[in-house]
């Protein structure tokens, strides 16, 4: 097994790593540049679990990721995104984002009889 290195030396390349902070992981990951998660701000590019699910900001003051390894097997993934069994396009993942902010942003309906 490879050895821990310093989290700023990790690959953005789509390589899955394992990844950990003091008190978190490890976990397999991959940084995607156009993935996005709501609870932690709308700019794009997070660390994802291999299989999706879970993201990990590496913008965050605190919990962020410390250390990185290759795991044993060395693994990389395609330019499509594996979510699950589904590769996902860049296509899906743009309807994916829009979904989200729609959702974030919701307007309440129109008040009944059509009065505005």
């Amino acid at each position: 097994m490879a050895e821990w290195q310093p989290f700023r030396t990790a690959p953005r390349d789509g390589t899955i790593v394992e990844l950990r902070s003091d008190d978190e992981g490890p976990f397999e990951m991959y940084w995607d540049p156009s993935a996005v998660n709501p609870l932690v701000g709308m700019e794009p590019g997070l660390w994802v679990l291999r299989g999706g699910g879970m993201t990990w900001c590496d913008r965050a003051p605190r919990g962020a990721p410390t250390e990185w390894r290759r795991p044993s097997a060395r693994t990389y993934i395609s330019k499509n995104v594996y979510y699950g069994k589904r590769v996902m396009t860049d296509a899906d993942k743009a309807e994916h984002r829009k979904r989200l902010k729609r959702a974030r942003f919701k307007l309440p309906p129109p008040p009944a009889g059509g009065d505005r």
